[in-house]
């Protein structure tokens, strides 16, 4: 054997077994080339209906105006016209003589609308739109010829004789032929109405209208041509039992669209639409199967009289889909027998495809056993009762009563639960469908056919863009394998294909203007019996005499057994060779080889077996042994000499070895011939040792497990597995296979271990990526490039992993198609309001997975108004947006994500088609006045009797709108009105029932899209004896006039001094809340003078210190986490009272490393340090690091800042190192969506931008913002302290986020207290506290009174003192506590202790105290239990809270949203504190310009200059997310970082708000606000335009500085370093940095050993950083790796060592 292949040689049973239960099938979506047109016939006309002769195997085509005569090879042997013709659709057909027509005829097309075969009587039934669906019947053997004249002149003939099937071509008719148990014919008809009332019927208004509503919608009529009187009627007497119509009122709600129509056993089934539903409810199906018994089996026991429709007749609804995700409506349907699992044999079902709205589409399967036992089930509960889950159609039609009754004497035998009968209620409707889960889902589907081969199901499905897909099921219905045909001209599939009846491996099917004649299969493209038999195509099967792949019966020995192998037995059998011995030697004395032959394969004996070796080398067979399913040959072998000489360079050769039968290679394999001498020389190891090595562990191996000696002659099993095999990749399929040439096209492959190896690509021909932005183990999904003009037709889609080449395993076929064109956009025009449904006609719209509209006007863009429908392939439906004023605007379209431009929406240089009219993408639009409506004398009030019928005529005012009848609706009350129309100027609104409200007033609304106006009332009198009796008392009121003037003017003024008294309650509210805002300002400006002068004695604003305004800016996750783990402070005495001591941040404190590595760790540190301030190290560092797939985003924040650390002394250096990273980010984003750059901080250069901003703003911070914006904190918290706050909740009086607004007029009374503090060293003081007040805010309060000129962290915390009241004399002092054995009890809830529970009076004495230690208490009020704790209000209880009010007298009934005035207050108050900080953000003050600001966006425009980015939104988006966004926003809403001062929760609340209002002020887009709009944009909503110029402005004049050099900005920055030198432990940041390094040592070696494939261990810590570096040459030439390898060795014991073995 070559010693580079490892052999193993077993011979236990269970070795073969387990490595095939360790294989799988590798199912992926084949190309063209499973399915081939073999003949096709193009139509002039478009296509109708088809049927197939199976004994003349003539196919006869129906089109418009045309009949065709086919022969099997689709040539036309008859073809004959059948219109157009003279007609009307007012006439009656010109066969009924006795009733001419005065309307006017015209030319009319006329469409098949049924075609139909009865070979016993040899006719063919064809039936036409015109003439109100009349029908022939023509010669099969010459259908230009006419078989049975109908009617005879002078014979008795009626309109129902002659109105059978639809006549209008949009309307749907079905039908088929069945013969009774007499034999005679029967032709039942299923056609859509089409009289009056509906869209098809013509608008007129004459009486005559009323003669075509006697059509039945589905009716069974004779077809018996030798009676020629009864031809076409319905066949029963009375007639009415053998038809389905339903009644006049009612056609409105049912409005059905036939599908098919088959037989299935005895019934004949009928798919059914109610369109009539389309569109009120997604979630539910308007799919309808209605089955009806068919007069043909012999069962029944009587015959006296044939079967009635109405008896029979049961429909059910049709769910397919799960999840509430519906497809409603069904589009195809084919019966079919298979074979399925757990189930022995074929059984029945019915198959169908189904969409809804938005073009989306499925495949469905339904067991005719559970429709059946459905039926029965249903027939059986409606004979027991009433009964919800079935309805009696009496009220659809004329049935047998209204509801279910119960039949307690009658046994229901199966004939009667099948096929019900006259006593039985009739007709039935099952309201529950029957449900089923989508087998497959794809956009499009139209039809679709199914065949059971070889116990396999294979379905076609035809699509509406004119594809032909072929799916292979498994026996559980799920989707084995796929392929696809594309079908001329792109046309849409008909719903109704068939298979050809003498050879099922051709499919006919019918598109606009073709019908095809489809082989189902082409076994030949396959070459090996592999390959033919993964294919998973249940027709192909590998022919092994012949050696080729076919179907069965092309196979000429197929009848032989074993000599066709099928997709059952699958590949292992295929037919293999093993040679005895497998290999020799050169000087090995060898005559013969033994070939043992395993598969399927028939018995070789007598067939004239040879043997071929090499090239014109054959040998006779001379032994042959035939072992069960193994065939044993023995071959003479040619000398060895005969042989090719063996390569110089190797040890051997492989001699390909066949088995031939008369000349056909039956078997083949591969001999082995080597020269031991060689070996050694080449290998002088034995190749069972090639995977020995530093881990031969990690090979892919044969383990067995361990097992003891067992006597000899004995056997016994051996249990073996495989260890360390990686699953390879499979691709199921891909969705969409089609998309247009621009691009866009999102693609979704589906498959298994979609993400093995470390670099996974999608490539498109080899050439060009399909970008990947999801990847999972299971599914990727990528967005198809532009086509390439040379491959713009089908290109090849492939994974490639880790570079390797394709592989025809892993790839697809995706076809370009011609760009979707937009042609026209109608109407273009739109009311103001909105809501007009706007149709957007063009081309190819099957191909659009997304669109949007955008609509630009004067000093508006309005976008992202998604279409609502897609009804068809050339036709999106979408509706207007509303609009401030009438104008002309401009709409765009984007299509998949790709601005249509109107030049065929593509940029590929591909040629358009001369019909494609360039639009330029811009579609003119306008927007006019909302139409005007009034009633005929403009009457506002419209009085009406019940009973009586009600007419209202409407004039509709002058309008530019041209709106179309459908576009109206009127509604008086709840009930909708009949509309009329006279004129384009006038309607009629007519309601002849009875008005849901008989009495009351009713508005008249007339709605236009969004337009709604109320145009009048109707006010709904007494009836006709009210009216008399009102009559007859007419002369007591006369008399009662005196006494009812009294009362009026009695009940007149009371109204008018309630009226009086509302107005001053209006008043007094008015004034209230003026002077609640105007002593709330005055008193507050009087506390913040005095802070002011406070501040100005005091040591000043509480400013942190810069290192800690860094280490809290750079790592706020890590400062928060800090500051909550200290639970109990540490204090220490102080001669003005106790203090906490500050605690101090990690990187703050001195580095320790541990003593026994100190020298090396710290010469380690240094060098490190070295190579982070080469500029090629740090950038391939950092770009190592983000590439990895759990570098979270928390992660590169943390290193941006540690790096930010770390190089904080050399900031001109960071700076380059940013804006290095920032030219490579500003490159990933200009190619996809510039403005989406910088918005969140997701990687490191973001970050590292954030700390580089604050950094260099601090002390514009500190000096010009610090100020105002420390007095606005103030003032929030002196103004939320005015009044009163729920301890709990959070909730208080006074606050800027209505969600934090106290709902409830607590009334409140301030207190003046004077406490003394044991230690401190002042005397007492005097603090104001509220009297609803907790004993903890009272605490608070108090602390901030004595320590107010000291830093917050010094602070004690209200849990570590104690506060004592000293009543007074002869009293007892009391300690103060939030609970204690006095609380109360409210609403089932504890109720905390406040300054009012314990009656504590105006200007009581209070001592405070520090306490021993920390008691077990409560903890913090805020984190109390909601559900055992109350303060103020219950909260999430707003109507406990109003019922609580109430309850006390002393407490107003008002509605909580008044309080919602107290926002207005509070913002009032604090407005010219928020505008001086606005103020300071945004100005530029001369003696501090702001370098960095100028520097930076300076920068931005110069990358954005090199990129062709001219828009200044772009630009404008850019500064605001890098300065605005990133640093202000950020320090608005958390002070804490600037500010040594306690960031309540709030506090925490209105600084969002204020934060939001100066976010909205930096945004370009215009805020679109509306009273449903939350408070919290609403309360800033008028200063935002003028913020907004500020900033505008502040940009404008950045922008104005003069220019800023390298020079100038490295100087500034140097001195920004030399300021804090020495500040942060950079050794301890060095050390973090290093750690990522170490972090991801286990994840990178796996995958790099995944990815090598080979069994090697790499031990160095650093390797994907020095991977990343010898991609560098610049890395390389400055022997960075060398420096790299050094600093892990000092940092790690022995890490070198390992390197040096590696």
């Amino acid at each position: 054997m070559p010693p580079s292949t490892e052999r193993v040689s077993l011979t236990t049973p269970a070795f073969f077994l387990a490595v095939f239960l360790t294989s799988h099938w590798t199912l992926h979506s084949r190309p063209v080339g499973a399915l081939q047109i073999q003949q096709a016939f193009t139509s002039p006309n478009e296509t109708n209906n088809f049927v197939v002769d199976e004994v003349s195997r003539r196919v006869y085509l129906a089109t418009v105006n045309s009949l065709y005569q086919l022969n099997a090879t689709l040539v036309t042997e008859v073809e004959n016209g059948t219109g157009p013709v003279k007609d009307s659709m007012l006439c009656h057909a010109p066969q009924l003589p006795q009733a001419p027509c005065e309307h006017a005829k015209t030319l009319t097309d006329n469409y098949n609308k049924l075609l139909v075969l009865d070979r016993e009587q040899k006719v063919l039934v064809t039936c036409g739109s015109v003439y109100q669906g009349f029908c022939e019947l023509r010669k099969m053997d010459n259908v230009s010829q006419i078989a049975v004249e109908f009617p005879k002149p002078n014979a008795t003939v009626f309109p129902s004789m002659l109105n059978i099937v639809a006549n209008h071509p949009n309307a749907s008719t079905v039908g088929l032929i069945f013969r009774s148990q007499e034999g005679t014919p029967r032709l039942l008809v299923g056609a859509t109405y089409t009289g009056m009332g509906t869209e098809y019927f013509p608008k007129n208004h004459s009486k005559e209208d009323l003669r075509f509503e006697n059509t039945p919608e589905i009716a069974i009529r004779s077809l018996n041509t030798k009676d020629l009187n009864r031809l076409f009627t319905y066949d029963i007497n009375p007639s009415e039992d053998n038809v389905f119509k339903i009644k006049q009122e009612v056609k409105p709600k049912n409005k059905l669209s036939f599908v098919h129509a088959f037989t299935q056993k005895s019934y004949s089934y009928i798919a059914i639409n109610n369109d009539a539903n389309t569109g009120l409810k997604e979630s539910q199906p308007n799919s309808i199967l209605a089955r009806i018994c068919l007069d043909t089996d012999g069962t029944r026991k009587s015959t006296s009289e044939s079967r009635k429709l109405t008896e029979s007749y049961i429909q059910m609804g049709l769910k397919c889909g799960a999840n509430g995700d519906i497809y409603n409506r069904i589009v195809s349907v084919f019966p079919a027998e298979i074979n399925v699992e757990d189930r022995a044999g074929v059984e029945p079902y019915l198959f169908g495809v189904f969409t809804k709205a938005n073009r989306k589409s499925a495949l469905c399967a339904f067991r005719f056993a559970d429709i059946e036992e459905t039926i029965r089930q249903g027939r059986r509960n409606c004979s027991n009762g009433p009964n919800s889950d079935v309805q009696v159609l009496d009220s659809v039609i004329q049935g047998s009563g209204a509801e279910c009754e119960a039949k307690v004497k009658v046994v229901l035998q199966p004939e009667l639960l099948n096929c019900g009968a006259a006593h039985l209620q009739h007709p039935l409707a099952l309201r529950k469908p029957l449900s089923a889960a989508p087998l497959y889902e794809a956009s499009g589907l139209s039809s679709v056919a199914v065949d059971n081969v070889h116990n396999r199901t294979v379905v076609f499905l035809g699509t509406v863009n004119g594809r032909l897909h072929k799916l292979s099921l498994l026996r559980n219905l799920s989707v084995a394998n796929k392929w696809s045909l594309r079908l001329p001209a792109g046309e849409s599939v008909h719903h109704i294909m068939t298979f050809d009846p003498n050879d099922r491996d051709y499919l006919y099917l019918m598109t606009t203007h073709h019908l095809l004649r489809v082989q189902v299969a082409v076994c030949g493209q396959y070459t090996s019996c592999s390959d033919c038999l993964s294919a998973s195509d249940a027709f192909c099967g590998w022919c092994t005499l012949e050696s080729r792949c076919s179907i069965q019966r092309e196979c000429s020995s197929g009848g032989v057994s074993r000599s066709w192998i099928s997709l059952k037995e699958g590949p292992q059998q295929c037919p293999s060779m093993t040679f005895t011995p497998p290999e020799f030697s050169t000087t090995t004395d060898i005559k013969n080889v033994g070939i043992l032959v395993n598969g399927s394969i028939p018995d070789l004996e007598g067939l004239g077996l040879e043997c071929d070796f090499w090239v014109n080398m054959t040998t006779v067979v001379t032994g042959h042994l035939n072992d069960g399913p193994s065939k044993i040959q023995t071959c003479p072998l040619p000398s060895v000499d005969q042989f090719p000489k063996i390569p110089v360079e190797r040890d051997h050769i492989s001699v390909p070895v066949a088995i031939k039968v008369k000349g056909i290679s039956v078997v083949s394999g591969r001999l082995i011939i080597y020269d031991c001498g060689r070996t050694a020389d080449i290998h002088p190891n034995t190749a069972r040792n090639i995977c020995r090595g530093p881990n031969a562990d990690d090979c892919s191996q044969v383990m067995d497990k361990q097992f003891g000696p067992w006597p000899t002659g004995s056997t016994q099993d051996i249990t073996l597995y495989l260890s360390n095999v990686e699953q390879e990749p499979k691709l199921d399929d891909l969705m969409p296979r089609y998309g247009p040439l621009a691009g866009g096209t999102r693609l979704t492959i589906r498959g298994a271990s979609l993400k093995a190896g470390s670099a996974v690509k999608v490539k498109v021909n080899a050439t060009q990526d399909c970008e990947i932005d999801r990847l999972s183990g299971d599914v990727i999904e990528c967005v198809m490039p532009r086509a390439v003009p040379d491959f713009a037709d089908n290109v090849t889609v492939c994974v490639e992993y880790d570079g390797m080449p394709c592989e025809r395993r892993l790839s697809g076929v995706f076809f370009y198609e011609k760009n979707p064109t937009i042609s026209t956009v109608k109407p273009n025009k739109s009311y103001l309001s909105g809501g007009r449904l706007i149709s957007v006609i063009g081309q190819s719209f099957h191909l659009v997975q997304t669109a949007r509209m955008d609509v630009m006007g004067v000093g508006e863009i309005v976008r992202g108004y998604l279409f609502a429908l897609f009804p068809s392939s050339t036709l999106i439906l979408c509706r207007s947006p509303a609009a401030g004023q009438s104008q002309q605007v401009v709409a765009q379209f984007y299509l998949n994500g790709i601005l249509y431009r109107g030049d065929g929406h593509t940029s590929s240089g591909l040629a358009l088609d001369e019909e494609e009219e360039s639009h330029g993408g811009h579609f003119l639009f306008e927007y006019v006045e909302d139409p005007q409506f009034y009633t005929a004398n403009k009457e506002k009030l419209i009085k009406h009797h019940p009973g009586e019928p009600l007419t209202l005529i409407i004039n509709k005012g002058p309008s530019e709108l041209d709106l179309t009848e459908d576009e109206y609706s009127v509604m008086i009350g709840s009930d909708h009105c009949d509309i009329s129309f006279n004129n384009k100027q006038m309607f009629h609104c007519t309601i002849n029932r009875t008005l849901s409200f008989r009495t009351g007033d009713l508005p008249v609304t007339v709605r236009v899209g969004d337009f709604q106006k109320v145009i009048a009332v109707v006010q709904n009198g007494g009836n006709e004896l009210a009216i008399i009796v009102t009559v007859a008392v007419c002369c007591v009121l006369l008399l009662l006039c005196t006494v009812a003037l009294v009362v009026y003017c009695t009940k007149s003024r009371r109204a008018e001094r309630y009226w009086q008294k509302t107005l001053l309650q209006m008043e007094e509210m008015e004034s209230q809340i003026r002077e609640e805002i105007r002593k709330g300002f005055a008193e507050l400006q009087t506390d913040m003078t005095d802070l002011t002068k406070e501040l100005n004695r005091s040591q000043g604003i509480p400013f942190l210190e810069y290192k800690q305004f860094v280490t809290r800016t750079f790592f706020p996750k890590m400062c928060s986490d800090y500051e909550r783990s200290l639970v109990q402070p540490v204090y220490k005495n102080d001669p003005l009272g106790p203090r906490a001591l500050p605690e101090t941040h990690p990187l703050l404190q001195e580095w320790q490393p541990p003593n026994t590595t100190r020298p090396n760790m710290e010469e380690g540190i240094t060098l490190f340090s070295t190579l982070l301030n080469n500029k090629h190290f740090l950038v391939t560092f950092v770009h190592a690091l983000e590439q990895q797939k759990d570098f979270a985003v928390r992660d590169r924040c943390n290193l941006a800042s540690l790096l930010t650390i770390a190089l904080h002394g050399k900031l001109e250096y960071y700076t380059s190192i940013m804006k290095e990273l920032l030219v490579d980010l500003i490159d990933a984003s200009a190619s996809k969506n510039p403005k989406l750059m910088l918005r969140r901080t997701e990687s490191v250069v973001e970050k590292m931008l954030t700390n580089w901003m604050s950094i260099c703003m601090y002390g514009y911070l500190k000096e010009t913002v610090g100020e105002p914006f420390f007095l606005l904190l103030c003032a929030i918290k002196q103004q939320i302290n005015k009044g009163s706050i729920d301890a709990i909740t959070g909730k208080a009086r006074y606050t800027l986020n209505e969600e934090w607004l106290l709902r409830e007029n607590i009334e409140a009374k301030p207190l003046n207290i004077n406490v003394s503090f044991q230690g401190f060293g002042m005397d007492s003081v005097s603090v104001r506290v509220m009297n609803t007040d907790t004993i903890c805010q009272l605490k608070e309060k108090i602390l901030e009174a004595f320590y107010k000129n000291l830093p917050y962290s010094q602070w004690p915390r209200e849990e570590d003192v104690e506060l004592e009241w000293f009543p007074g004399v002869g009293c007892r002092s009391r300690i103060l506590q939030d609970l204690d054995n006095t609380s109360v009890m409210e609403d089932g809830r504890k109720k905390l202790n406040t300054v009012f529970h314990y009656q504590i009076p105006e200007g009581a004495s209070l001592a405070m105290s520090m306490k021993d230690k920390r008691e077990n208490t409560l903890g913090r009020a805020k984190d109390l239990d909601t559900e055992k704790y109350v303060h103020l209000v219950l909260p999430h209880d707003e109507l406990t809270e109003m019922k609580k009010s109430h309850r006390h007298s002393h407490r107003k009934k008002v509605l909580p949203e008044i309080y919602l005035t107290r926002l207005l207050s509070t913002k009032g108050t604090l407005q010219k504190f928020l505008d001086d900080l606005f103020q300071a953000i945004l100005s530029i003050s001369q003696d501090r310009p702001p370098l960095a600001v100028k520097y930076f966006f300076d920068f931005l425009e110069e990358q954005a200059d090199k990129r062709g980015i001219t828009d200044p939104d772009t630009l404008h988006i850019w500064k605001t997310n890098s300065l605005p966004l990133r640093f202000w926003v950020n320090i608005l809403k958390n002070p804490q970082f600037v500010f040594d001062i306690d960031k309540t929760d709030h506090m925490d609340a209105c600084l969002s708000v204020i934060a939001q209002a100066f976010i909205d002020a930096c945004s370009i887009s215009d805020l679109q606000l509306g009273k449903d709009s939350p408070t919290n944009k609403l309360l800033y909503a008028k200063e935002i335009p003028e913020y907004k110029k500020r900033v505008q402005s502040y940009y404008k004049q950045i922008q104005d500085m003069p220019p800023l050099s390298e020079q100038e900005m490295n100087a500034h920055l140097a001195e920004e370093s030399r300021k804090y030198r020495n500040e942060f432990n950079t050794n301890l940041a060095l050390t973090e940095i290093y750690k990522y390094a170490k972090r991801y040592r286990t994840q990178f070696l796996s995958s790099l050993a995944t990815l090598l494939g080979r069994e090697v261990v790499l031990f160095n810590l650093g390797v994907k950083v020095v991977n990343a570096l010898d991609s560098s040459p610049t890395a390389r030439r400055t022997q960075l790796q060398h420096k790299f390898d050094q600093v892990i060795a000092l940092m790690e014991d022995n890490i070198y060592e390992c390197c040096s073995e590696a």
